[in-house]
């Protein structure tokens, strides 16, 4: 599913263009997401139904701790803005 923007721009096109990869990425994340979000749940003992909504899940990177969830919503931030600057054109 994730790679289905650039399949229909061959189908269509023929041929494969740099700006629809930008989009194909957009949504490898986005699809990428959707599939590390349950899991993450899983793993961390979470659910959207949790009171204190999903647990706070922090990785080590660089002797840093790092938190998931924040990274998440960072990515969505610039997959949006992304999207809109794709499209303003």
């Amino acid at each position: 599913m994730g790679i289905a923007p650039a399949a229909a721009w061959i189908a269509v096109r023929g041929t494969l263009d740099t700006r629809i990869l930008d989009l194909t990425s957009i949504v490898l994340c986005w699809v990428g997401g959707f599939d590390f979000s349950p899991e993450s749940r899983r793993m961390y003992g979470g659910s959207l139904s949790d009171p204190n909504g999903i647990p706070r899940a922090r990785i080590p990177i660089f002797n840093a701790q790092v938190d998931l969830n924040l990274v998440a919503v960072i990515s969505a931030l610039l997959s949006l803005a992304a999207i809109l600057e794709i499209y303003r054109h």
